[in-house]
Formats: C-alpha cells, structure tokens, sequence
C-alpha cells in the first residue's frame, strides 16, 4: 500500500490455476469526477486508451487472452475510488 497525502493505492496479486489476478484499487475521486475535470481543464487522457490497444495487439496472437475490468467503488454516499483488475494466463 502506498499512502500520500490521505491517497491510498492497494495492489495485490493472487494465483488461481490458470491465471494470475492483479487488482489495484485507489480511493481517489472515481472516474466520473475526473471525467468532469479533465473536460473542464480542456485535458484529453489518452492512457486507458493506449493500454487498451496495446492489450488488444496482444491477444491477437493468443490463445490464452488477458482481461481487463475497471469499476468504480462506491462507498454508501458516493464513489470513492476506482477498481483496476488485470486477470493474465499463467503460462
């Protein structure tokens, strides 16, 4: 865990029989507060994106492909964070 400034960010891997999950989960202001500020500052983020494509390019010659998920997290009055999870074959 990584603490700066009341920011945290939790990373944990764990091993299933066929693949490895990854989750990386922050307790920022969730995607949709930095969708509005982004918009706002005219700022235009291209790195999901990017990672996206390069996961794509990847599983093209795969046969085992790796998944990506993002989700909010929501605590009982409103987002609190955004929740990464990378599931990859094991090999």
């Amino acid at each position: 865990r990584i603490n700066i400034f009341n920011g945290k960010v939790s990373i944990s891997f764990s091993l299933h029989e066929e693949y490895i999950k990854c989750i990386v989960e922050d307790n920022g202001v969730g995607r949709g507060e930095t969708k509005l500020k982004s918009a706002s500052e005219g700022h235009k983020s291209i790195g999901l994106q990017l990672t996206k494509e390069r996961l794509k390019v990847i599983n093209i010659n795969s046969k085992n492909k790796i998944y990506l998920h993002i989700e909010d997290v929501n605590s009982m009055f409103a987002e609190t964070g955004t929740r990464v999870v990378l599931t990859i074959p094991k090999v």
